[in-house]
């Protein structure tokens, strides 16, 4: 959109993907916090925030970026791991 790129998105999900709060300190912080509000008060999963169509390019895919990190360290949990295993051998 306007390729600045200096803020910061923290958002808190619940290890079942509810969001239970969100800041941003970027400008037009207010603009972007619109989403995550609706979200939190519709009672939305993450993956509704990952699955969310923006115009773009556009300031709101920032929102969608944050939302997926929350999914970068998966691979790591323990359980994924076991499944992953029991996958590489019955495959």
């Amino acid at each position: 959109a306007e390729r600045r790129t200096t803020g910061l998105i923290k958002a808190v999900v619940s290890a079942k993907g509810e969001i239970l709060g969100c800041s941003i300190v970027a400008p037009n912080a207010g603009d972007l916090i619109q989403p995550w509000a609706m979200a939190i008060s519709s009672g939305l999963k993450i993956k509704a925030m990952i699955d969310m169509v923006a115009a773009y390019p556009t300031l709101s895919e920032v929102s969608k970026r944050a939302a997926t990190s929350y999914y970068a360290d998966l691979p790591s949990k323990p359980m994924v791991r076991r499944i992953i295993g029991w996958l590489k051998i019955f495959g």
